[in-house]
C-alpha cells in the first residue's frame, strides 16, 4: 500500500505539468490547408512549442504588454481606455511556433476573449476577425533574442 502512494505522490505532479494552462492551445497546423491566413509566412519552418516555451512566452508577453500600458501618455489612456480592457485569465491563447529567416525561434500568440473562442476547437481552427476591440489581440516573441514584437489589438468598427 504504501508502494501504490509513494507511486501515486511521485506521477501527480508530472501529470500537473505536463499540460498547458487550460486558457491555452497549441495551433496545431494543417500543411494541407494553403489558404490558412494567420500573419506568418507559410514558407517558414513551424515547430510545436513545449510547455516551458509556451509558459516562457505568456510571462515575457505579459510582461511586454503591462510596459507598454505603464509608459503610455495619461492623455491616451483617459480618452481611450486601457490597451487591454479585460484580465488575462479572460483570453484563450493560441500559440503557433516558427523558426524567423534569421533563425531565431517565435511564438505567435493570437489571444481571443473567452465569449468568443469557447464555441470552437482552437487547437485546429484559428480565430481570425477584423474589429472586436480589445477582446482580440496578437503578439509575436523572439524566444531566441528574449523580445516581443508586432503587438496589436484588433481596432473597433
Amino acid at each position: 500500500m504504501k508502494i501504490r502512494i509513494l507511486i501515486l505522490i511521485l506521477i501527480i505532479p508530472i501529470f500537473g505539468f505536463s499540460q498547458t494552462n487550460k486558457n491555452d492551445f497549441v495551433f496545431k497546423w494543417h500543411y494541407n490547408n494553403s489558404a490558412l491566413w494567420i500573419s506568418i509566412d507559410s514558407t517558414l519552418e513551424k515547430f510545436t512549442p513545449t510547455i516551458d516555451e509556451i509558459e516562457l512566452a505568456k510571462e515575457m508577453s505579459k510582461n511586454h504588454i503591462d510596459s507598454l500600458e505603464q509608459n503610455r501618455d495619461s492623455k491616451i489612456v483617459k480618452q481611450y481606455g486601457k490597451l487591454l480592457k479585460f484580465n488575462n485569465a479572460d483570453y484563450y491563447r493560441q500559440y503557433v511556433g516558427f523558426i524567423d529567416n534569421k533563425g531565431n525561434k517565435i511564438i505567435f500568440i493570437n489571444a481571443v476573449c473567452k465569449g468568443y473562442g469557447q464555441k470552437s476547437d482552437l487547437t485546429k481552427n484559428w480565430i481570425f476577425v477584423l474589429d472586436g476591440g480589445s477582446c482580440f489581440y496578437q503578439i509575436k516573441v523572439d524566444l531566441t533574442n528574449k523580445k516581443c514584437f508586432d503587438f496589436s489589438v484588433n481596432g473597433e468598427a
